[in-house]
């Protein structure tokens, strides 16, 4: 990036004009925290994050809100397989479903570790799994070999 800066500056051009792009009006993206921009519609996608947003509950209430406005909602899902089968039920649920947004990596055993997190049909679209809750088997001892972290976020050991 530092380099684009450097040729932007040295052309007197920004960078999208380099890129061959010109201005023009782009969709912003939030999670559930931006929810005041609402009424400015300075934010069109939503991506409330159901593990830091508080839960199910409060994402349901961020999607029946944005849906009053008319937008949908795309779950931000971080990187574990019980947050991948949370969005995708969730999804499934509410009157304004987005896009599910999948970890995809090769090697990602918090996805993997109790089983996939959603199936997809035949057309390739994801649905939910079938089984009561969640539909994922959770062995609870795995917790004692990544133990919870008080904070904002996480820390990936592997």
């Amino acid at each position: 990036m530092a380099l684009w800066d450097v040729r932007g500056k040295l052309c007197n051009q920004p960078l999208y004009k380099l890129l061959g792009g010109s201005s023009k009006p782009i969709p912003a993206y939030a999670g559930g925290i931006a929810l005041g921009y609402l009424d400015e519609g300075a934010v069109q996608v939503f991506q409330p994050d159901l593990s830091k947003t508080g839960g199910i509950t409060e994402a349901m209430r961020i999607a029946a809100l944005v849906s009053a406005w008319g937008y949908k909602v795309h779950p931000h899902s971080s990187a574990t397989g019980i947050n991948h089968a949370a969005c995708v039920h969730y999804l499934a649920a509410v009157d304004n479903p987005g896009y599910f947004e999948a970890c995809v990596s090769h090697y990602n055993p918090f996805r993997d570790m109790f089983g996939p997190g959603f199936q997809t049909d035949a057309t390739g679209c994801v649905v939910p799994l079938e089984k009561p809750g969640l539909g994922l088997d959770v062995d609870e001892s795995v917790f004692e070999e990544f133990a919870f972290i008080d904070g904002p976020g996480y820390v990936v050991k592997f």
